[in-house]
């Protein structure tokens, strides 16, 4: 993979089986991804712009190699609700200002992330909102306008 720009990239801390549907359309509008998991890159999309840091990210030390500071934007997931804590609390204590985003299983990790800083959301009420937008967006679109009503 290419060479990591320090700065105005996008973070993704840990992996979550629907990373490999989201980041082709995130690198469509972020030229530079990191991602921090201990997976094989296989997982990821072929493109100049992704870069993978294998390590855990509960992991200090592994997190320095991101350059979270100059990161636009951090998203943090992980196999378990603890994972997502873990890696909060370090993100958080190296980059406090770097706006996060961080999905959750459960209500009350949800709440706790809330309370260290963090802006969470259960993946529920994530894929919820998803449907909900999507179900209203196609409704509105072919919803018939006054003008294509019967006379």
């Amino acid at each position: 993979m290419a060479s990591l720009t320090t700065t105005n990239h996008w973070i993704i801390l840990g992996y979550a089986p629907f990373i490999p549907h989201l980041l082709s359309q995130l690198l469509d509008r972020h030229p530079e991804v990191v991602m921090i998991a201990d997976i094989d890159t296989q997982h990821l999309p072929d493109h100049p712009g992704m870069h993978l840091v294998t390590g855990d990210p509960t992991n200090r030390h592994i997190l320095a190699k991101a350059q979270l500071t100059q990161a636009a934007q951090i998203l943090i997931v992980g196999a378990t609700d603890g994972d997502v804590l873990m890696t909060a609390i370090e993100a958080h204590r190296i980059a406090p200002a770097v706006p996060m985003l961080a999905v959750a299983q459960r209500s009350n990790a949800v709440q706790a992330l809330h309370d260290l800083g963090v802006d969470a959301i259960d993946q529920q009420s994530w894929l919820n909102q998803v449907i909900l937008d999507r179900l209203e967006a196609d409704a509105t679109a072919g919803a018939p306008t006054p003008t294509d009503s019967p006379a």
